[in-house]
Formats: C-alpha cells, sequence, structure tokens
C-alpha cells in the first residue's frame, strides 16, 4: 500500500464512523505505515506506543494545520503534472518502518521534500499533523457527547484547537482528506 493511500485510509476510516461511535470509542492514533496488510482493516491495525506518544506530544498549531493542507494540495497538483513526483508518491512503504522510518523515506524523496520544505514541513509533520488533527477531532466529539478522553491518550494543544477554531479545523480536514483520497493510485 502506498504512503498516500494508506492516509486516505486512515483519515476516511476515522471520520466515516458515525459520531456516537466516535464518542463511545477510545481515541486513539492510526498507526503509521509499518506492519499492516495492505488489505488489512483499519481497525485491525494498532498503533505503536511510540507512534501514540509522538501523536499526544506534537507541538500542533492551526499554522501548521494550514500549511500541511497546503502541502497536500501541492503535492496533488504537482502529482497530476509530474510522473515522477507521482511515482515517488506511489513507491511502497518499508514493511516494518516505525515513524522515523517512515518519515526517512519521505524525506529521501527529493520532489516531496522540496514541496514539504517549501511549507516549512518535514516528512515527520507529514505523517502526525493529520494524526493529531483526527485524534483530537474524535476527542472532540467524545468531550461534547460527555465522554472525556484520558489526557495521556489525546493532544491537548489539538483539542485546544477544536474547542477554538472548529469549523475552521473542519474545513481544513476535509480539504487535505480529498488532496490525499487523490493522491491515491489511479
Amino acid at each position: 500500500m502506498t504512503i498516500p493511500r494508506l492516509a486516505a485510509a486512515a483519515l476516511l476510516a476515522a471520520l466515516s464512523l458515525p459520531r456516537s461511535a466516535r464518542a463511545a470509542e477510545p481515541v486513539q492514533a492510526a498507526p503509521v505505515p509499518s506492519h499492516a496488510a495492505p488489505g488489512a482493516a483499519a481497525a485491525d491495525r494498532k498503533p505503536s506506543p511510540e507512534f501514540t506518544a509522538a501523536v499526544v506530544a506534537y507541538p500542533i498549531t492551526l499554522d501548521r494545520v494550514e500549511r500541511y493542507a497546503k502541502a497536500i494540495k501541492a503535492l496533488r497538483t504537482g502529482a497530476e503534472t509530474d510522473p515522477a513526483l507521482r511515482a515517488d508518491l506511489a513507491k511502497p512503504r518499508r514493511k516494518g518502518a516505525n515513524l522515523d522510518a517512515a518519515a526517512a523515506q519521505l524525506d529521501a524523496m527529493p520532489k516531496v521534500k522540496a514541496v514539504l520544505a517549501k511549507h516549512g514541513l518535514t516528512g515527520r509533520d507529514f505523517l502526525l499533523i493529520p494524526q493529531v488533527v483526527l485524534s483530537s477531532r474524535s476527542a472532540r466529539f467524545a468531550e461534547k457527547e460527555g465522554h472525556p478522553v484520558p489526557a495521556d491518550k489525546v493532544n491537548a494543544a489539538g483539542l485546544a484547537l477544536h474547542r477554538s477554531h472548529w469549523e475552521q479545523l473542519d474545513q481544513l480536514t476535509m480539504g487535505f482528506m480529498a488532496d490525499v483520497k487523490a493522491l491515491g493510485p489511479r
């Protein structure tokens, strides 16, 4: 499974749950491209403790989410006209890759790295930002339904952003989800 396709599957799975299901389920970050088989359901993949800790500790800001959304849009646009960029994005992930290895794989792709750098991002940011946004979004849904999420399972800054900028984050999330999905194989 390619990196964009895995990202799209994780994003769509997280946001396609009914509101009541999101509130009832404990919030956990989706896994980084790693050990899961390409056909495995998102629910069958468990994030590593390292990845969950990285999501919880990530210093998210509204500016970073906006830059991520612009970077994804630039990757999508670039991939539509540049076969080499599309080929980079279609490269299969390394089996057993942890967060650092998956980030290094992205940073080793010159065209991907250039787009991310133009937006002040790294491969690590590329992998963590959507997970922080989605897990914080789920935590906000749970909180609104009276099911607060334990502090060690949610990014506090991300939850605060969702409390104060809900509509803006929701629009950004829907936009970058569409771009990530479009980056998948044709």
